[in-house]
């Protein structure tokens, strides 16, 4: 399960999890890289979903931090949730963006955490059979290649 909230909601969850820091101040938890250093250029919403996509899936450092998020949910091995600070308007409207594109491309849909009954209420969202686990196996091939690439071998999704 996907699931996204500020460091508070954390208490609440119950099973085993992968915890990343998205934007917030807190400390402790490992940091993902995937804040873009500016709108991008967009003048718009929809613009800046599009340009966030290609910011994320075009740039290969960019690409292994998202798939952070991507390779324990599709090895469901782990939940992933990700801290933010939801005091911060833009960072609210870059997460927003990030759970279209996963919702979109791997039919995965984000669950906001803050409170308990949000995390009792939260059902286990998997890879839309039609789209997902094809756009999923697509990007772990990717995502192999780039680590190929880099370390000069292969290494296995079993292995990260």
């Amino acid at each position: 399960m996907l699931m996204y909230g500020p460091a508070k909601s954390i208490q609440y969850i119950e099973r085993e999890c992968i915890i990343y820091n998205f934007n917030s101040l807190v400390e402790g938890y490992q940091k993902l890289y995937l804040i873009p250093p500016n709108n991008l250029g967009a003048t718009n919403a929809y613009e800046f979903d599009c340009n966030y996509m290609h910011y994320i899936l075009d740039i290969d450092a960019n690409f292994i931090e998202f798939m952070k998020i991507m390779v324990p949910l599709y090895q469901n091995t782990s939940d992933v949730y990700l801290i933010i600070d939801d005091q911060e308007l833009w960072a609210l409207e870059v997460i927003d963006s990030l759970m279209k594109l996963i919702q979109q491309r791997y039919g995965i849909n984000g669950v906001l955490i803050e409170s308990k009954d949000d995390y009792l209420e939260a059902n286990d969202d998997y890879f839309d059979p039609f789209f997902g686990i094809n756009n999923m196996d697509g990007d772990s091939q990717r995502y192999q290649e780039i680590y190929y690439r880099v370390n000069g071998g292969k290494v296995n999704l079993d292995e990260l």
